[in-house]
């Protein structure tokens, strides 16, 4: 279709779920967007922790446990 009228568009059925049908619908996508924000928190963290723990093992600052006495 090269193009749709709004009339078109205001007559096209949609189907939705029951009401609340759509509540749980929404409430899991709510708490996948919860764990994909934790997540993301977590790969933050971590790659804040690689960049500190890199520059004190390239320094010397922190013994890596493989330089023997």
């Amino acid at each position: 279709m090269r193009s749709i009228t709004v009339r078109t568009l205001h007559d096209l059925a949609v189907p939705l779920p029951a009401l609340d049908q759509q509540r749980e619908i929404g409430a899991a996508l709510h708490a996948i967007d919860e764990k994909t924000r934790a997540h993301e928190e977590i790969i933050r963290a971590t790659a804040d922790l690689r960049e500190v723990l890199s520059d004190l093992l390239m320094s010397g600052d922190l013994p890596t446990g493989s330089s023997a006495p």
